[in-house]
């Protein structure tokens, strides 16, 4: 067994003995290999901007990932494509005469992705190019002129990358230091029996972002990526088994005639980074109330094989939940496989959260109906309305042997208000999911119950509800264009921009790109988690002690804390109170970017939390002013 993890980049083989098996492969990318192009912006797989090609296996395809959201120990044994390993390839060509390029920043994540989608095809829709973007935020070009140059390439021009970068490095079993990657089950199942708080990955789609934003950590990790038992994607007995390690993205085609209903979902589920390095499994063992394919599985009875020492045992999904984080599952046991039945029945999935696209719910819902005359059997899923997704007993029970109609859905809507007991956070108030549980409902039997009726006419499209009746025809819209005055002249002509080549090719050296002079030393702060409060004690000792760690410093260290470009009435760092979430109170000095996060996770604060003042007429009620007051005399 190895004791050293390793990756193909650009077709180079990297050898790494004693990883921090926390470092994410952006940061690894980008500080120790210099591969620059590699953006690091959100590190919550949202933006898109660190996008890389990744493929594990001869007989797959390079397929985009998010970098800044993967540890670099999962990449063992991982062929990697960066911007830089492209080349000057017809899609990089077409961004540049397309102008989708302005600032660049986001531009290497785009061509990335863009270039991920001729892999597999020669040409793409506009809807398939809108679908394979929608993990790529631009926030200068209107994407307009980006979705243009995808359209405008010919795929045939460019050669596969897996003719290309050919070899993946072998797939052996690996250990180093807590993390393992084993090739059978047996293994995995063993090293989880000895270390029962591993954390568990495949896709690490939210360990990352644990890692990332909370400074996560754990004892051991344990990948299932090389236990190729786990990569079953099948049918048996009527029921679609899915392997712990298939991605959302092979599940998502699978059922794509099976379950069109669940496809659906999944569709809007995440980015294809997301989908691409997500597993089902892993959405059901993260036991999120949220999860998105939840509902569906709990309606349709799924089951869990879950596997250990003595064995392997199926448990019913529906049973598999004990609490919020809290699982049927033995110290020693791993969920292997999920067996999924394709229903049948009346079925309707609702996913309701602020944007169609790569966003986290604010309530999920399946509603599955055996209906003749009457309704024979009623099974209801909600989600995000308790610390697990739950059936609603009582509304089932009451529209079982009732005749649909308007009447009985609003009535049942009343009875699932009354059965949910949801809270308030950033996606959603109390009444707000409240008001959805018993909504969603009225809205199933316009849906599916009466659709045609004249009461659901106002139930449009999302985006003709937004004001937007869709893409316009090609040809239609955009800059428009004149004949220019003249020889000589440039108004009118389609010049590129001089920066773009260097923005398509990763090449354009941006402040953080410059690599690191001699003991140059990182800084960041540990900002306010509050809008108004009253620091009631701060303690960074434990932040002092933290490897790396240069130094910290507080309004206490400084001569003078105000500044301001005339005046001088601003505050540099916190001092007793503070006035809005991510005022700086303590600045830190390190020499990595991991001593950096450890740092601020160790500091700790006390703060009596304020109300906070929103508006100037609340601020004058209560005399709170920016500066002293000033008049002229």
């Amino acid at each position: 067994m190895r004791d050293f993890i390793h990756f193909d980049i650009n077709g180079k083989t990297h050898e790494i003995r004693g990883p921090n098996i926390f470092t994410t492969l952006a940061n690894w990318l980008r500080y120790s290999a210099c591969a620059t192009g590699t953006k690091i912006v959100c590190e919550e797989g949202d933006c898109g901007a660190c996008t890389v090609l990744v493929r594990r296996s001869a007989d797959e395809e390079f397929k985009p990932v998010n970098s800044c959201i993967l540890t670099l120990a999962q990449m063992d044994g991982a062929s990697i494509v960066t911007v830089e390993g492209l080349g000057m390839n017809a899609v990089q060509q077409s961004m540049i005469v397309h102008h989708g390029a302005q600032c660049g920043y986001c531009t290497p994540g785009f061509v990335v992705a863009m270039s991920g989608m001729f892999e597999c095809c020669d040409r793409v829709t506009e809807a398939e190019v809108r679908d394979g973007l929608t993990g790529n935020l631009c926030r200068c070009t209107g994407y307009e002129p980006i979705i243009k140059a995808a359209l405008a390439v010919d795929g045939k021009s460019m050669p596969k990358l897996r003719d290309v970068y050919p070899a993946v490095p072998p797939n052996d079993a690996v250990r180093v230091g807590s993390f393992f990657s084993p090739t059978t089950l047996a293994d995995a199942v063993q090293f989880k029996a000895a270390n029962p708080g591993c954390t568990i990955v495949q896709g690490a789609t939210d360990v990352g972002v644990w890692i990332t934003k909370r400074n996560f950590t754990a004892p051991a990790m344990l990948s299932l990526a090389k236990i190729y038992a786990l990569n079953v994607l099948g049918e048996e007995n009527g029921h679609i088994a899915v392997g712990a390690n298939v991605s959302l993205t092979a599940f998502e085609e699978f059922i794509r005639d099976r379950i069109p209903e669940l496809y659906r979902i999944l569709h809007v589920f995440g980015s294809p980074q997301i989908k691409n390095a997500g597993t089902l499994v892993g959405n059901i063992a993260n036991g999120s109330p949220i999860g998105d394919t939840l509902p569906y599985l709990f309606v349709a009875d799924a089951q869990l094989e879950l596997a250990g020492t003595h064995g392997t045992r199926l448990v019913p999904i529906n049973d598999f939940y004990l609490g919020y984080k809290k699982f049927d599952l033995q110290p020693d046991e791993i969920i292997t496989r999920v067996f999924v039945p394709v229903v049948k029945d009346t079925l309707k999935l609702y996913k309701v959260s602020r944007r169609r696209d790569l966003d986290i719910s604010a309530f999920t819902a399946a509603i599955r109906l055996r209906v003749n005359s009457h309704i024979e059997e009623a099974r209801i899923a909600y989600g995000g309305v308790a610390p697990t997704v739950i059936r609603l007993p009582k509304t089932e029970s009451f529209l079982t042997g009732k005749v649909p109609s308007l009447d009985v859905f609003e009535r049942a809507g009343e009875i699932a208000r009354s059965e949910v007991k949801p809270i308030s956070d950033v996606r959603g108030s109390t009444e707000y999911r409240s008001q959805l549980a018993e909504n969603i409902m009225s809205k199933f039997f316009w849906d599916v119950i009466d659709p045609s009726s004249a009461a659901s006419r106002h139930l449009l499209p999302r985006e003709k509800a937004a004001g937007n009746d869709g893409p316009l025809p090609p040809g239609e819209g955009g800059p428009e264009r004149s004949e220019g005055p003249g020889e000589g002249h440039a108004v009118g002509k389609n010049i590129p921009h001089d920066s773009a080549r260097g923005h398509v090719t990763g090449e354009s050296l941006y402040v953080d790109d410059v690599p690191f002079a001699r003991n140059e030393v990182l800084v960041d702060f540990f900002w306010s988690p509050v809008a108004h409060g009253r620091i009631r004690s701060l303690d960074t000792t434990a932040a002092c002690r933290v490897p790396g760690v240069v130094a910290l410093y507080t309004y206490t260290d400084l001569a003078h804390n105000l500044f301001g470009p005339i005046i001088k009435d601003e505050i540099l760092i916190a001092e007793d109170v503070v006035t809005f979430i991510g005022q700086p109170i303590v600045v830190i000095a390190a020499e990595t970017r991991e001593a950096l996060r450890e740092a601020k996770a160790a500091i700790k604060i006390d703060i009596e939390k304020l109300e906070p003042v929103f508006t100037i007429d609340e601020a004058k009620r209560r005399k709170q002013f920016i500066g002293p007051t000033r008049h002229i005399i």
